[in-house]
């Protein structure tokens, strides 16, 4: 991993709340795969604990995007940080979504600030070298869907949904949506499919039961408070069903749906 101070290219609004930060972070950019965090460390060492965030793209060789919402004091002065700015990062940390089997189709699962890990997956898996792969994504939102265009660049079909009437097409959670729209089904060997997701716990948690019905292994991304993001003060575990606790930030954040005690 990298610490280092990095030049803001651009800090701006996708929708209420929600923010893009783009930083020139060759460092990271060159090592990082999808599923990783960046920890951000927020200027004047006001707050000493830094802001993981999930790398929502890179653009070789010298850019790494996230994205992240304003919930708190630390969020809200990292938003009004403008470009031309630098900022204290630390990455790529944790492992990522990558799988040790073979599929042809590619199914995403996100939920909320989750959608961000998943952008750099679709379009990561959608390099040359995974010509033929189907990509379909499933997006939950609270409210405003943002960062659409992204995965409409990279996916064979997106399909979103709004916890608020009238904010998308489909009123109701991303597992409801799933229920109505999913056709995906597993096959064995080469013809499979793979699903990853990110999100709010309960909503993993339902979609490990619904790919589970259908056979369908599942890399899960998890969302935890850290501290140090690195293992060191193991604040961040999760129970799993080797019967020890693991840390979030190091054996994670992803994890195959199966090792997790939901």
């Amino acid at each position: 991993m990298n610490r280092g101070s990095y030049l803001i290219l651009n800090n701006e609004r996708l929708a209420d709340g929600v923010f893009e930060i783009v930083l020139e972070a060759p460092e990271i950019a060159a090592r990082a795969v999808p599923g990783q965090f960046v920890n951000l460390y927020l200027p004047g060492g006001a707050m000493l604990l830094p802001r993981p965030l999930g790398i929502a793209d890179v653009s070789p060789p010298r850019t790494v995007t996230l994205v992240y919402a304003v919930v708190g004091a630390g969020t809200e002065r990292l938003s009004q940080l403008p470009a031309g700015r630098r900022i204290c990062a630390m990455g790529p940390l944790g492992n990522g979504f990558l799988a040790k089997i073979r599929f042809t189709r590619l199914l995403l699962i996100g939920g909320g600030m989750g959608a961000a890990p998943l952008r750099f997956a679709a379009r990561r898996f959608r390099e040359p070298v995974h010509s033929e792969l189907y990509i379909e994504a499933f997006l939950g939102f609270a409210a405003e869907p943002w960062g659409l265009a992204s995965f409409g660049a990279a996916c064979d079909h997106v399909h979103v949904a709004s916890d608020t009437q009238g904010a998308a097409a489909f009123h109701g959670t991303v597992v409801d949506l799933l229920e109505k729209r999913g056709r995906f089904c597993s096959s064995p060997g080469a013809g499979g499919t793979l699903a990853l997701a990110c999100g709010p716990m309960p909503m993993l948690k339902a979609a490990a039961a619904w790919c589970e019905a259908r056979g369908i292994p599942l890399r899960v991304s998890l969302e935890a408070r850290m501290g140090c993001g690195y293992g060191a003060c193991a604040s961040c575990t999760c129970e799993t069903t080797a019967a020890q606790r693991k840390k979030i930030c190091t054996d994670g954040p992803c994890f195959d749906a199966e090792e997790i005690l939901w």
